[in-house]
């Protein structure tokens, strides 16, 4: 295995969980908000909305987009802010136990 391409998604995987990990905190932040504003219904789907619209901002704003590293992917930029998004909207608790196993490939 080319141990190159493993530090990549290393790298990758580390700032994604950064994201995430923010992003997880802001929801946790704003979640008064959301149970006073939408109604039991709609509070899942809004704070999972505003978990991909927070981690696209914020992949947008450290100008993190995972897909630039493929060099036969060709697409506007905002395409790979918005997968980081949807990544980091998924939680830390997804995207750690995918690191950590990628920590033992390398070793």
């Amino acid at each position: 295995m080319d141990y190159e391409y493993v530090e990549v998604l290393i790298v990758l995987l580390t700032s994604l969980l950064f994201i995430a990990g923010s992003v997880e905190r802001l929801i946790e932040i704003a979640k008064p908000l959301i149970l006073k504003i939408a109604n039991e219904d709609w509070q899942k789907a809004v704070k999972v909305l505003l978990a991909v619209l927070l981690g696209f901002g914020l992949s947008a704003l450290l100008q993190f987009n995972p897909l630039g590293q493929f060099k036969w992917f060709v697409a506007p930029e905002w395409t790979g802010y918005l997968a980081a998004g949807m990544l980091a909207s998924a939680g830390s608790s997804v995207l750690h136990p995918i690191l950590e196993w990628l920590k033992t490939l390398k070793e």
